[in-house]
């Protein structure tokens, strides 16, 4: 009897460790993994819409498209799920197996075949997203917590384009001008999730419109209409401008110039200048602005 008592003992004295040891790990660092997967539903919205008519179709029905990215709490993208532009941005995601923080970032506009997947590889927050050219691109996240016991969540991602929008005119024009184009030679051409826009090498040409009525001494303000453009390096103190006019005279006159009301990721700017002050001095000063659409005079 006595040996069977200080084996019971010894039982019993070995299940209070092993329950101590598994209490232990249970910490809100280490939580216990979740053996069935969440259902995650993911609606994207657009903010601040520039544009009535669907992202850049570029005279293609439906050719744009938005991605979601889904991220586990050690921030590596577990799942990448899209779909059509339409009024309904929804996916849906079942592939969660833990519990914590979770983030879903959201991307607009880009075409299929155009954005990063995690089939072809790993993906996290260094991710450099490619900035295409004659896209509207908007971007967005929202984070929620997955807990035990839950299974299904439903969550909103709202996206702030990440494009920029530029407006410019020219006065006092002479008549024997026909033409005046400008060049953004180095704008954006990446960006991360994390909303920063790199690099230096994308160009945008954009052309501007003489008005129909000439001015009483017989000149003409040449504009460019509000377009959505690159923006510049989220870190750009400047952002060069190549302008070059032609005449009737046969002759072409170019002036590289540079701003430093760089149009960075979701701001809205209308430049303007005069055609003597265009071609007299060689360089811009402008004060900082903010997201709203600020028009100012300036001197190139």
């Amino acid at each position: 009897m006595k040996s069977n008592s200080i084996f019971g003992i010894a039982l019993l004295v070995l299940g209070c460790a092993v329950f101590s040891s598994c209490k232990k790990d249970e910490t809100p660092d280490s939580p216990a993994p979740i053996v069935e997967n969440r259902v995650i539903e993911a609606k994207v919205v657009l903010n601040n819409v520039w544009t009535e008519e669907e992202p850049t179709k570029d005279g293609e029905q439906n050719s744009s498209i938005f991605m979601c990215y889904l991220f586990d709490p050690n921030g590596v993208c577990i799942r990448n799920r899209g779909g059509n532009m339409d009024d309904d941005m929804t996916v849906q995601f079942e592939d969660a197996t833990t519990a914590g923080t979770h983030s879903i970032y959201a991307v607009t506009g880009w075409h299929v075949g155009e954005y990063p997947g995690t089939t072809s590889g790993p993906i996290d927050l260094t991710t450099s997203l490619p900035l295409v050219p004659n896209r509207i691109i908007s971007l967005g996240c929202t984070t929620f917590t997955i807990v035990n016991g839950t299974r299904d969540y439903s969550v909103q991602v709202a996206t702030n384009y990440i494009m920029a929008q530029l407006a410019l005119t020219i006065y006092s024009v002479p008549s024997h001008i026909n033409s005046i184009r400008i060049e953004l030679p180095n704008q954006g051409d990446s960006f991360k999730f994390t909303g920063i826009v790199e690099g230096n090498t994308q160009s945008k040409t954009l052309n501007l419109t003489r008005s129909q009525t000439a001015n009483e001494n017989g000149s003409y303000d040449w504009t460019l209409t509000e377009t959505i453009i690159p923006p510049s390096a989220t870190n750009a103190t400047s952002m060069p401008i190549t302008v070059t006019a032609t005449s009737t005279l046969d002759s072409t006159r170019t002036i590289e110039t540079t701003t430093s009301a760089c149009c960075t990721a979701g701001t809205r700017k209308h430049l303007r200048t005069t055609w003597d002050a265009f071609f007299n001095t060689a360089t811009v000063t402008i004060n900082p602005w903010t997201t709203t659409i600020d028009t100012i005079d300036f001197e190139l």
